[in-house]
């Protein structure tokens, strides 16, 4: 068997030549440290994945620096309605003081980290459902 190299997404060396047991029973490479899988040592080695295709990680964690690659990188608009004017804009016939008539704002939040797993989760699921 060839020898392996480190893992192509965390450069980590913990390998494990045997680690992901596949539907056929083939076992292949896995990455200790981020969960990175393929199916055999020489793509591990490759590194190249198949043309419109990327090798990633099962599991992205905070611990093999995902997380901290990502803050920031997502977020939503959240629309507030007006507390005082119900979102109507007007207050006894005049625009709101509160929301200046608009009844109400909008306003920027950062997608939470487990909702960023979950969907790289069910990303993997469906990658993995798709016959190649």
């Amino acid at each position: 068997m060839s020898e392996l190299k480190p893992c192509p997404f965390c450069g980590s060396c913990d390998v494990d030549a045997e680690g992901v047991l596949g539907d056929d029973g083939e076992t292949g490479p896995q990455c200790m440290s981020c969960g990175a899988t393929t199916c055999s040592v020489e793509g591990w080695n490759r590194r190249t994945p198949s043309e419109g295709m990327a090798l990633v990680p099962r599991e992205i964690t905070a611990e093999s620096g995902h997380k901290a690659g990502m803050l920031g990188d997502f977020v939503e608009t959240i629309e507030d309605c007006c507390p005082e004017c119900g979102g109507s804009g007007w207050d006894d016939g005049e625009d709101c003081e509160v929301c200046e008539g608009r009844g109400g704002w909008y306003r920027k939040v950062a997608v939470e980290w487990t909702t960023i797993k979950a969907i790289h989760r069910r990303v993997i699921e469906i990658a993995e459902e798709v016959p190649s």
